[in-house]
């Protein structure tokens, strides 16, 4: 069958400085490119960055400080190993603007913490 997830992006009251930060969640069959890659370079280019690693399409949301968005039953490819997540922080902490997250077949739900200047994953 379909793998969904839903995902939880949950947003900090001081998010990105207390102002809107956008976010991309890319699916990856590997997390090689997007582990190397610069900012810049996934954000702008991102289907020539991560050229056959990355599965069409990525989704964006923009993101308003101290609320909480649900993104429903996202279908996974079954090529997808991982998930990338990046946000457009003003001035992000050194590796916190990306998050990697391995997605095996058990996984139906991910919990993003948006901060003030990076991204967390919540464990449950």
């Amino acid at each position: 069958g379909i793998q969904t997830i839903n995902i939880d992006l949950i947003s900090d009251v001081n998010a990105n400085g207390g102002n809107a930060v956008v976010i991309k969640i890319y699916q990856l069959t590997n997390d090689d490119k997007f582990r190397l890659a610069d900012f810049k370079s996934l954000w702008k280019k991102a289907e020539e960055t991560l050229a056959n690693e990355f599965i069409p399409p990525f989704i964006e949301e923009t993101i308003v400080p101290n609320k909480n968005y649900e993104l429903k039953e996202i279908e996974i490819s079954k090529e997808a190993a991982f998930v990338g997540v990046v946000g457009d922080f003003h001035s992000p902490s050194k590796d916190g603007w990306r998050l990697i997250i391995s997605v095996d077949s058990d996984i139906d739900y991910l919990k993003i913490l948006i901060l003030e200047n990076s991204l967390s994953l919540q464990k449950e």
